[in-house]
């Protein structure tokens, strides 16, 4: 394709071509648009985030593109140094975690142990009604996150409870930011944030088998700003999978 593009001499068209999670794509796509799309480009990229084997690097990037060398962010603006602590246990990355700028809340991620589907539904109601705020609910499954969602819709009748699931095609009709519930994978809670996280099925993501996997424990637990939970059951967890995790001083069991 692209050598068919520079033989009809297509050239950019486009000012400026801003790009987000760019680890995700391919390097030709990089090439592409810096030849046949637009003049300028301004790529977000993070290394650490990318969800599958194959990702492309800030090296990649840089050689597809022709950009000045990256800007580097070391500050974190978003989690709790409670929550940062957890999400670096995860972090394999080349660069050091970011820098957390906020203040101990001195709440610290919980791993739960829940009986089914209904305990879990519950736990999240409970939180929503008595403490709310946006609530993000990770999950392994899209059939959990059906049978979530059609629970929480009894329970909290007068609350936003969205689910969202690309076959759908709904994402332009959820407000994230708005205080209620989402639930949604792992694919697409990359990007997002929540003042509290429910990440369930903790047995479907521990324990990781490779560092793809470790990335991808480190982006969903840095979803949260303030508050976490790792939700699992009702079999207990095993013990590679128990190994996985931190010790009492960074993680609460309940």
């Amino acid at each position: 394709m692209l050598a068919r593009l520079e033989q009809a001499r297509v050239r950019p068209n486009m000012a400026h071509l801003v790009v987000d999670e760019g680890q995700d794509l391919p390097q030709d796509f990089f090439s592409y648009a810096r030849r046949h799309v637009a003049h300028t480009m301004t790529v977000f990229a993070d290394d650490d985030q990318a969800l599958r084997d194959r990702r492309t690097t800030l090296e990649d990037i840089r050689a597809a593109t022709g950009l000045d060398d990256p800007i580097i962010l070391h500050s974190n603006h978003r989690n709790s140094p409670e929550i940062a602590r957890l999400g670096e246990h995860f972090h394999r990355g080349r660069l050091p975690a970011a820098r957390v700028l906020r203040q101990s809340s001195g709440d610290l991620p919980r791993l739960v142990l829940s009986r089914n589907i209904v305990s879990t539904s519950e736990l999240v109601s409970n939180w929503c009604q008595n403490r709310g705020g946006s609530i993000g609910v990770v999950v392994s499954q899209n059939d959990t996150g059906r049978a979530l969602h059609r629970d929480l819709d009894g329970r909290l009748p007068d609350r936003r409870v969205d689910v969202y699931e690309h076959q759908r095609r709904n994402e332009n009709t959820i407000d994230v930011t708005a205080p209620g519930v989402t639930i949604l994978n792992k694919e697409s809670v990359k990007g997002q944030e929540f003042d509290t996280v429910f990440i369930v099925e903790l047995e479907g993501f521990i324990p990781c088998r490779n560092d793809t996997e470790r990335r991808a424990m480190y982006m969903m637990c840095t979803r949260a700003r303030d508050h976490l939970f790792l939700v699992f059951g009702p079999r207990a967890l095993t013990t590679d999978a128990e190994a996985e995790l931190p010790g009492p001083a960074v993680l609460e069991r309940t």
